[in-house]
């Protein structure tokens, strides 16, 4: 599967660059393999909140799905708001903080690198403008 992480001023403007997808509409996109939005995500959210998993898990906008289910293999979900606003706000030391916890959970299989998923961190907090919301397009 493929993820692509974008940023849109709203859930219409996302849901135009669904087709084509994110870049070629000339939303700035962060492509990656291997997080996703619904537990990968949301396990490094709770982490940068200090929150617990079930509280994040629980809220509307995590990984709410906006495109019609019927689309076939290509879907379109939400980030959380709070995840836009915390890892805006997160210095690097508090990324690779969260990146060192983050890279031991169950859900990488195979266990992950806290240095690169502390940069991809980095990276997904260089769209979280606070005018704009976070989406994630996944191509299956």
């Amino acid at each position: 599967m493929l993820f692509d992480y974008f940023a849109a001023p709203d859930d219409a403007t996302a849901l135009d660059a669904f087709e084509e997808g994110p870049e070629a509409v000339g939303l700035a996109t962060l492509p990656t393999k291997g997080v996703e939005p619904a537990v990968l995500l949301g396990r490094a959210e709770a982490l940068l909140r200090d929150l617990p998993y079930e509280t994040v898990a629980a809220q509307p906008r995590q990984a709410g799905l906006l495109s019609d289910p019927e689309d076939g293999a290509v879907f379109l979900l939400t980030v959380t708001d709070e995840l836009r606003d915390a890892i805006r706000t997160a210095g690097r030391e508090r990324l690779a903080d969260v990146a060192a916890e983050w890279a031991r959970a169950e859900e990488f299989h195979v266990g992950a690198d806290a240095d690169e998923l502390a940069s991809w961190l980095g990276r997904l907090g260089e769209l979280a403008d606070p005018g704009l919301r976070l989406y994630c397009r996944i191509v299956v």
